[in-house]
């Protein structure tokens, strides 16, 4: 599963920045703390590191990602999103109905302590995304 992380991740640490409890429900998260924009020259497409994201208290460099409160496989495709049977939102109601995290023997819900190969390449994102209005966060050029 291919993914992107930065815009999740600068939220994440944005609001943990300014002392808003994060739930995250699923797996550890690339580490993407930093972001460009691409640069065409002479027919070569160039992407260098531009800007690097730091919250409120200075906190950015999380590249080994941000562990989930809960960890689920998210590939759950034997239910549609939405349905409560599904396994991100299955594991979501049920923290939220007793703030703990459902065990389960299922494929579905397991304990992901590594990225996958998949994750471990760096993203590239197509267009820089205006993160000036989020709280607690500063943008160190």
């Amino acid at each position: 599963m291919l993914s992107t992380c930065s815009a999740s991740e600068t939220i994440i640490n944005s609001l943990e920045g300014i002392d808003i409890e994060v739930i995250l429900i699923g797996r550890t998260t690339c580490g993407k703390y930093h972001g460009f924009v691409p640069r065409d020259n002479c027919g070569i497409t160039y992407f260098t590191i531009q800007v690097r994201v730091v919250n409120d208290k200075g906190v950015a460099d999380y590249e080994d990602g941000f562990s989930p409160t809960c960890s689920v496989a998210d590939d759950d495709y034997d239910h549609q999103l939405g349905d409560p049977q599904e396994s991100l939102l299955k594991t979501a109601l049920a923290y939220q109905a007793d703030g703990s995290c459902p065990s389960s023997n299922s494929a579905q819900v397991q304990q992901t302590a590594t990225k996958s190969s998949e994750e471990e390449l760096l993203s590239i994102d197509p267009a820089p995304t205006t993160y000036s209005d989020l709280p607690g966060l500063i943008i160190d050029r």
